[in-house]
């Protein structure tokens, strides 16, 4: 049975999942707000400001004490996006009161710093403190300084930019370098007020803890603050391919071309063939025995990698690819070559059942860790499915060769992106 979800404040939902595996135990708060790209960047940097200093622990050493004190507590934070929303999470993880040696009661001081982190951090009056605000406004820059120039990613990025132009996927978690430079502390804490106040949250706790005591802070924590009404997030999947493929080409000095190429698919979280799409990706582009791995990369030698991805959340599936630029349009024609082959039903038992085996042992592994079981509740909880992995694992045993043909036979190429270091002869 899947854990029960409580609302215990204005748009805030806790799932505890109780369980003795793990000696470390941990909470995570995610609030979830719409991706826009005048605050995104504002939204990226909240926490690790708040993080910096607290009215409580006025300086990182302080904060760093005081975790050493609790068994090496840490608190965490960290922004993502899904679908068309920004999720900024924070969160604690701690040892469990079990294996406290002196009798420290472990969860109440883990709680009482994520709470002093998350709504008592230093400010100047109706503002951040400068100095901070700076230094992780840097430090933001410097991440997406190192996102283009990490070129596999770059081109990953710039893909999704062109197939989703204009569209709230379209932009990155942390805002762009501009936005970034533009974020004051006045704004951020503003950003900040309208976070803890007025963005719908979820709080998963997984280990081996006193769940009501955890539930009973966090409603005090909530209650605290004015929570007025929370706006939803509603992700949009996309409708229909493009009438014409959009070719893009950048030219920049890089000695390996960089091709991602966007599919679209039309199946959202909630389409029943959900499930067909995953196994038809397995077969398609997602793991050594893959038609794109044991073809494009390994038997013709094409690429240095090629694999592939779906992203139900907007109903897409991208290719990306690492080539030699004379290479571009062999690889292009056996990627789209593979794909025919799995409409046409050219997929053979072993291909099938590797894809299938990959998928199961992926969910199988869920419970292997306090974070991926976190991970998973909280998208079954925002996407309303409720389901545990063991019912996944039969959905996935249940489909056949036939579900994956009538996939495959859907996915139309939408986006066609390509970095390269000179002027192509296809462009």
């Amino acid at each position: 049975m899947f854990p029960k979800r409580e609302e215990i404040a204005i748009g805030v939902g806790f799932t505890n999942v109780p369980t003795e595996k793990f000696k470390v135990n941990r909470i995570d708060v995610r609030f979830t707000v719409p991706l826009k790209k005048e605050t995104a960047a504002e939204n990226a940097l909240i926490f690790p400001v708040a993080f910096r200093a607290t009215e409580k622990y006025p300086g990182t050493k302080q904060i760093r004490i005081a975790s050493e004190e609790l068994y090496g507590t840490s608190v965490y934070c960290d922004v993502s996006k899904r679908g068309d929303a920004q999720i900024i999470s924070v969160g604690v993880s701690f040892l469990s009161d079990k294996y406290s040696y002196d009798g420290t009661y472990i969860l109440d001081g883990a709680l009482s710093l994520l709470g002093e982190v998350m709504m008592h951090p230093l400010k100047n009056g109706e503002a951040f403190i400068s100095e901070y605000v700076e230094s992780e406004k840097q430090k933001l820059i410097d991440e997406e300084m190192a996102r283009i120039n990490d070129k596999r990613r770059y081109a990953q990025t710039r893909m999704c930019e062109e197939m989703f132009e204009g569209d709230p996927f379209s932009v990155s978690e942390n805002g762009d370098i501009e936005s970034i430079k533009a974020v004051t502390p006045e704004s951020l804490y503003a950003a900040y007020r309208r976070i803890v106040e007025g963005a719908k949250a979820e709080i998963v706790s997984v280990g081996d803890m006193d769940a009501a005591a955890v539930r009973a802070f966090f409603i005090g924590m909530f209650g605290a603050v004015p929570r007025g009404e929370c706006e939803d997030v509603l992700t949009e999947v996309k409708k229909a391919p493009r009438k014409k493929v959009k070719y893009v080409y950048e030219h920049q000095n890089v000695t390996q071309g960089k091709l991602s190429l966007g599919f679209y698919t039309g199946i959202g979280g909630d389409d029943e063939r959900e499930t067909a799409l995953s196994v038809m990706n397995s077969v398609f582009g997602a793991g050594t025995t893959s038609k794109l791995f044991m073809n494009v990369r390994e038997k013709l030698s094409l690429c240095y990698y090629c694999s592939s991805g779906i992203n139900t959340q907007k109903g897409y599936m991208a290719v990306n690819s690492g080539i030699l630029f004379e290479n571009e349009k062999k690889a292009v024609d056996e990627i789209l070559a593979q794909l025919d082959a799995i409409a046409d039903g050219e997929i053979t038992d072993f291909e099938l059942d590797s894809a299938k085996n990959g998928l199961c042992d992926r969910y199988r592994s869920i419970f292997d860790k306090a974070s991926s079981i976190s991970s998973y509740v909280y998208g079954e909880t925002v996407s309303g499915k409720l389901e545990m992995p063991e019912e996944k694992i039969k959905k996935i045993r249940a489909v056949t060769k036939e579900d994956v043909m009538e996939v495959a036979k859907g996915i139309k190429l939408d986006t066609y992106y390509f970095l390269c270091g000179k002027e192509s002869e296809n462009e």
